[in-house]
């Protein structure tokens, strides 16, 4: 049996993310969900499958993947599972207005439940996150806490991280556009660099712990003339290593997705399948 790539698909459909890169995890990457919903609305798309590809082009094995959307596109659920870990399911809950106000993400484990709030010019101030774990076993719930608060032209100036009765600052600048072009630990004083093309779309961001000298390239992104993401190169330990992704497009709806080695080998693809 051909075994699937597990670590493909958790990038895939949960997102990226960092643990540190707060202002790129809570808004930058939520608009962006925001966004794609309001594209399956647009086009009245109910239902997605995710067929997955080996690297020699035939079908992975083991590998189950749906995507169901509700009647009035408040409710999106993703259902996963391979051979080699739980079934999982991830779903987003939208208000009426498409904005993102909770996502649970469960399998026999436990659970995880994130919840966003916005204020009145939909800023997002607050999120809180739970999860909750299966068995005796494991420790008590983990709760965690981030609060934002913005300037006069509705920038971030401040987050609030509040975890295990701990607190941490985060500052963030920005430039005269108003892009966020830096994220600060008050703490450890490790920091993130958000670079931006003419068009205000994110093109890299730069890592720095506060013990070194040398920056790195943490992530990078591409996109099409429709301002479609159609190449992202995600780096691991500090560098040394990498992976790219590539994306193709078809009547507005992500049709596939490539993943290479830093060597430029495809170790995998997905192919989207959508229902009406």
């Amino acid at each position: 049996m051909k075994k699937t790539i597990p670590w493909l698909f958790a990038l895939l459909f949960a997102g990226y993310s960092s643990a540190a890169q707060y202002y790129y995890t809570d808004i930058l990457n939520n608009k962006q969900v925001m966004a794609e919903l309001a594209v399956l609305k647009e086009k009245k798309i109910k239902g997605v499958k995710v067929i997955s590809m080996e690297a020699d082009g035939t079908e992975s094995e083991g590998f189950t993947c749906q995507k169901k959307i509700n009647r009035d596109f408040t409710e999106v659920e993703i259902y996963t599972s391979t051979d080699q870990s739980y079934p999982n399911t991830f779903i987003s809950y939208f208000d009426k207005t498409g904005m993102l106000v909770r996502t649970v993400d469960s399998s026999e484990a436990g659970a995880t439940t994130i919840d966003y709030m916005y204020d009145g010019a939909g800023k997002l101030i607050t999120v809180n996150s739970v999860k909750r774990f299966a068995t005796d076993d494991d420790a008590g719930d983990a709760a965690e806490q981030h609060l934002y608060n913005y300037n006069a032209a509705g920038v971030p100036q401040q987050m609030l991280l509040i975890r295990n009765q701990d607190t941490t600052w985060y500052a963030f600048e920005a430039d005269e556009s108003g892009n966020v072009i830096i994220e600060k630990n008050s703490k450890t004083s490790e920091v993130y660099y958000y670079y931006y093309d003419t068009w205000k779309q994110l093109t890299d961001i730069v890592h720095k712990y506060s013990f070194q000298k040398q920056l790195f390239t943490e992530s990078s992104f591409e996109y099409n003339e429709a301002g479609q993401l159609v190449k992202m190169v995600s780096s691991e330990k500090e560098g040394a290593y990498y992976f790219t992704w590539r994306y193709a497009y078809e009547n507005g709806l992500r049709t596939t997705e490539r993943c290479y080695s830093k060597e430029g080998k495809m170790m995998g693809s997905v192919e989207y399948l959508y229902k009406k």
